[in-house]
């Protein structure tokens, strides 16, 4: 109800129907502009590490926990509202940063690792799930006090994926041409898709090779780093030009 009312931008841009070709020279040209490349491939990346914990959080459960669905449905719930705590809180956070509010998505996403790594430690030091047999939430919630750590370590996950991902978002809108904007993002959800799907083929080949849910996760946490370094860069590169 209360978004602005808006007018088409560009009457004259003529619709090309072929989907691969008019795909193909969305994206390219959103490539073409330097400000837009970084909040892209940041964005995309935080589709493809939240799509990772996502869909692999049923198996960490039942195969690492040894918990039922009840938690896997708590653990979603803490998730959700965790990006949603962290991307209200992401406002305040710019406020207090000034004008080195730039460096805050690479602060951010180090909290993704940081807590990523903490819940792989925790899922390596517990103790065997029994066979055939799954905790439910109310054990879950009292049997070790490891199990409220985890539950946190995945809220203060998504808290940091909300704070990472809305300066971004904002980026991404600020930097593009008004006439271009529209494309700009349907480039941007073009690229979410292929690296959701790149990061899922990336599970299945791992899980192909034998490697457990647990490594999974501990692999993913690992390539935040290179996107850490990224977006540090973007960041400087930023300051020194202004």
């Amino acid at each position: 109800y209360r978004v602005p009312i808006t007018t088409v931008a560009n009457p004259a841009l003529m619709l090309n129907y072929n989907i691969f070709s008019s795909t193909w020279k969305m994206v390219r040209h959103a490539f073409e502009n330097p400000g837009l490349i970084f909040p892209i491939l940041g964005i995309s990346w935080f589709w493809a590490i939240g799509a990772t914990y996502l869909t692999q959080l049923p198996v960490f459960t039942k195969e690492i926990i040894g918990a039922d669905e009840k938690v896997v449905t708590l653990f979603n719930g803490v998730f959700t509202i965790g990006i949603a705590f962290g991307s209200f809180f992401c406002p305040t956070a710019v406020k207090w940063m000034g004008r080195h509010a730039r460096i805050l998505p690479a602060i951010a996403l180090f909290g993704v690792f940081a807590f990523g790594l903490d819940l792989c430690f925790i899922g390596h030091h517990a103790p065997t799930p029994m066979p055939n047999e799954l905790v439910g939430l109310v054990d879950y919630l009292t049997a070790s006090d490891h199990h409220l750590r985890l539950a946190i370590d995945l809220f203060m996950l998504a808290f940091c994926g909300g704070v990472f991902i809305v300066p971004l978002y904002t980026q991404l809108q600020t930097a593009s041409d008004e006439h271009e904007r529209a494309r700009t993002i349907a480039s941007n959800n073009v690229m979410n898709a292929f690296f959701i799907a790149t990061s899922s083929l990336l599970a299945a080949v791992m899980f192909g090779y034998g490697f457990s849910v647990l490594q999974v996760l501990f692999v993913f946490a690992l390539l935040n780093l290179p996107v850490i370094a990224v977006l540090a860069y973007s960041a400087y590169r930023k300051r020194v030009d202004s």
